[in-house]
């Protein structure tokens, strides 16, 4: 996974993350608040998938905890390419930019990605392999969300659970490196 910060002019914060098979940018602005309006806004720039979408939109509604009467927090993403990871980059890009941000949350989240075919859980997508996603919350050590599509075999559910746990620990390592050097180039900067 390739991150790098500051990629969007006048943003809070910026996020462009990359994998072998997905490249996706999240950018959070603080914006005057309507009357009516949300205090969250999640826009997408591409028609990507309801099935990712709206689970995004749940999760930034649910991890931001700053609500205020005057400022919206409007989250935008952009997908320059997307693969079968697509969920965890959008995850993962989203979790950056709320650290980066300095926005108070909930807690931590990361996510990520294995994949269940006929022959067991796998680490790697192929072809006829199901991929599933799951949102991690780092410092409580909790499941927030599992996501898949399509017909899954029960008794692959726990050993994809233990996967899909470790992997998004290595995530969290990955990310929280990034964090480190982010801040180390500020200060040193």
């Amino acid at each position: 996974m390739e991150i790098k910060t500051g990629m969007v002019e006048k943003a809070l914060s910026s996020c462009y993350l990359k994998t072998n098979k997905t490249s996706v940018i999240c950018s959070i602005h603080f914006e005057q608040k309507g009357e009516t309006d949300s205090w969250v806004e999640v826009n997408f720039s591409d028609v990507l998938p309801l099935k990712v979408c709206s689970p995004i939109v749940s999760i930034a509604d649910s991890l931001l905890s700053s609500k205020s009467r005057s400022t919206k927090i409007k989250v935008s993403f952009h997908a320059v390419k997307y693969g079968e990871d697509l969920f965890s980059c959008l995850v993962n890009s989203f979790s950056m930019c709320v650290i980066l941000s300095g926005i108070r949350v909930v807690d931590t989240i990361c996510s990520g990605t294995v994949y269940a075919g006929k022959d067991g859980i796998s680490l790697a997508g192929g072809p006829d392999l199901l991929p599933l996603h799951m949102v991690y919350v780092i410092h409580r050590k909790r499941i927030m969300q599992v996501h898949f599509d399509g017909i899954l075999d029960s008794t692959l559910l726990a050993d994809a659970t233990e996967k899909l746990v470790h992997r998004c620990i290595e995530q969290s390592v990955l990310m929280k490196s990034k964090v480190e050097d982010v801040v180390n180039d500020i200060v040193n900067g």
